[in-house]
């Protein structure tokens, strides 16, 4: 009886002192050490929707370290330091802020090493000690990076058929040639405008670019190119008209924008972008598990089926994905500004797509076997090709290559009243 009473002693001891560990843990030590993810992690970005992980290191019951991977469009990776405070539930409120001073990336697969500071961030949430994370992050662009730039543009809207009008109209291309001549330079130039004008306008109504770093556009998805010069464009006023009336605004997160000094660097954000696209054509927009790697082959195979030098295209995406896409700005105020490429900039990308106008010769062939008064084909060969001075498509690659002396192409833009 002694020797029962002992042992059932002996295990109550035990099993007081095998508790006392856990019994005695402060309740910011009994907070997940691991990531929370999935129906566990409510996360939002801006306002908006977030999904990837966030983790969270606590030092003691006020200070902490917050690990978040997936969740910022253009960064897969942000850590910062965050204030603890319980609450009466045992759940913790954290709250932080810090600066992001590196220019966000196109695809999670690479990181910009240029230093300067982009965002400034920061977060609310709760953590509560079941793994569980409600956490609202909130970018905004650093001073130095918005430029003048923050707000709604709209296109300016005069045709480029005369020097004022090409001053003011929505795309300025000024192509110079080694053997055109004056006459010849300007009437090149003027088509080009026109043409790329006209695309432009009957397409986008406007851009904005917001504080938080979004580039958002009312946009138009319908492409007649017949009817955009028909019933576009009216010489007698000397202005653009919009034929299309349907304008839809693109969702947010798709595209990203900062502006260090006299340039404009926009980031397209490649896994959202493949995403709304799945989306729109009724698709599972998941993208994990491979499919944006998946998705990113078949889009340069489909590239290089049509003649695309995709080598040469993609180390320029290289570039592009750590910094942005540089256009510069040229402005007299901050009322209206022109987004310009030259030459230097887009040879190599031009020179990338030129193998690929004998693809599209070769198409424009069958299309006058099929029906040689297709308006579309009528419009190529008698108003738009003579005026540019060439014969079939791919006179544009030998014009590019040989005869370019000089190349700028502008979007002019005037800041929405």
């Amino acid at each position: 009886m002694k020797k029962s009473l002992l042992f059932i002693m002996s295990m109550a001891m035990l099993a007081t002192f095998g508790c006392s560990d856990d019994d005695n843990k402060a309740p910011w030590e009994e907070l997940p050490s691991g990531p929370i993810t999935g129906a566990d992690a409510m996360i939002t970005f801006n306002g908006d929707r977030s999904y990837g992980s966030v983790q969270i290191k606590a030092d003691n019951s006020s200070k902490g370290v917050i690990n978040v991977v997936n969740v910022l469009p253009g960064y897969p990776e942000v850590t910062m330091a965050v204030d603890m405070a319980q609450q009466p539930d045992g759940s913790f409120n954290v709250t932080g802020a810090t600066t992001l001073d590196t220019p966000p990336c196109m695809l999670p697969s690479s990181k910009s090493d240029e230093k300067l500071v982009i965002y400034n961030l920061s977060v609310e949430g709760n953590v509560t000690t079941q793994g569980k994370a409600d956490m609202n992050f909130k970018a905004v662009l650093a001073d130095n990076v918005q430029n003048h730039v923050t707000g709604t543009w709209v296109l300016a809207e005069y045709l480029p058929l005369t020097p004022e009008g090409m001053a003011n109209a929505p795309v300025q291309v000024s192509w110079v040639t080694k053997s055109g001549g004056v006459e010849m330079d300007a009437r090149l130039s003027a088509m080009a405008s026109l043409l790329a004008g006209n695309i432009v306008y009957q397409m986008l109504k406007s851009v904005t670019f917001s504080p938080d770093g979004n580039v958002t556009a009312l946009y138009s998805s319908g492409f007649d190119l017949v009817t955009f010069m028909e019933a576009g464009v009216d010489k007698q006023q000397g202005r653009y008209i919009h034929v299309n009336n349907d304008w839809k605004e693109s969702p947010r997160n798709l595209a990203f924008w900062y502006s260090p000094g006299n340039y404009l660097c926009v980031i397209p954000y490649m896994p959202n972008i493949m995403a709304q696209i799945a989306i729109d054509n009724g698709e599972d927009p998941d993208l994990n598990n491979g499919a944006l790697p998946e998705m990113e082959k078949q889009l340069l195979e489909k590239l290089a089926q049509l003649g695309v030098d995709v080598s040469v295209l993609m180390e320029n995406f290289e570039y592009w994905n750590k910094n942005g896409i540089p256009l510069q700005i040229v402005r007299s105020d901050y009322n209206s500004m022109s987004l310009v490429l030259d030459e230097k900039m887009i040879d190599s990308v031009v020179k990338a797509f030129i193998p690929a106008l004998d693809k599209l010769d070769e198409k424009l062939a069958e299309m006058i076997a099929a029906d040689p008064n297709d308006p579309v084909v009528k419009l190529l060969m008698t108003e738009i090709m003579p005026e540019l001075g060439i014969n079939k498509l791919a006179d544009l690659g030998s014009l590019w290559i040989n005869d370019t002396e000089s190349f700028t192409i502008a979007l002019k833009l005037n800041r929405a009243q």
